[in-house]
């Protein structure tokens, strides 16, 4: 907080010399050798964010409140209800075999300089057709 009000204070004084002119070029580099120095003055503080070091330099477990204010250990965010394992259902293939192929074409067609003017369903079954000359079902 200390170094934070010294280079607050000195960016302040350089405003105060040049008639509070946010414009000038002396301001912007006053401005921006002060973002610099609160930089390297924080550095040391990194060490703080590193979870493992965190731990380590701290000695201390993250808390939290109970709905009757008495202070508990964190368990993190409430985890989503489990399903069912039928339930689920894994996709055996992400896409479509002639939907693969549409994408290639786009993908082959901006590759060699051209452009792709639509991404709607049947334009681009249309155009599939007419440049390879087979449908694309």
């Amino acid at each position: 907080l200390f170094s934070f009000a010294v280079c607050a204070g000195t960016f302040v004084y350089v405003l105060y010399l040049r008639d509070w002119q946010l414009q000038d070029w002396p301001t912007k580099h006053a401005f921006f050798a002060v973002q610099i120095v609160n930089g390297i003055l924080s550095f040391p503080f990194f060490f703080f964010m590193v979870p493992v070091l965190r731990s380590i330099l701290l000695h201390s477990v993250p808390t939290a409140y109970d709905r009757s204010g008495r202070c508990r250990q964190y368990r993190g965010p409430p985890r989503p209800a489990k399903e069912s394992k039928e339930g689920k259902s894994i996709p055996t293939q992400m896409l479509e075999k002639a939907e693969a192929l549409r994408i290639l074409e786009r993908l082959k067609t901006l590759l060699s300089g051209g452009t792709v003017t639509t991404l709607d369903e049947e334009d681009s079954a249309s155009a599939f057709e007419s440049r390879t000359g087979k449908a694309s079902d």
